[in-house]
């Protein structure tokens, strides 16, 4: 899927449920995300009172997958 595409279908499945979090939330963001770019993670960030977003050194959608430890890390960190 193209990012735009992913983006606009984000957009417009997404945007009640987000619009209505108040549970604070960890954005993780990775590089190069070719599903999720930065305004996809922007946008989330916008509406999700209570989130912050938290760059990560990693390339791809999928943390949990390529990078398990950083991606552990940060959650971690985010929790102290």
């Amino acid at each position: 899927m193209r990012p735009t595409a992913a983006h606009r279908s984000g957009r417009s499945s997404a945007s009640r449920p987000i619009g209505r979090s108040t549970v604070p939330s960890l954005l993780l963001r990775c590089r190069d995300d070719p599903i999720a770019p930065q305004s996809v993670g922007d946008w989330m960030a916008a509406r999700m009172h209570g989130s912050w977003p938290q760059p990560m050194a990693v390339i791809g959608h999928c943390p949990h997958v390529g990078a398990p430890v950083q991606m552990a890390e940060a959650i971690r960190s985010a929790l102290r």
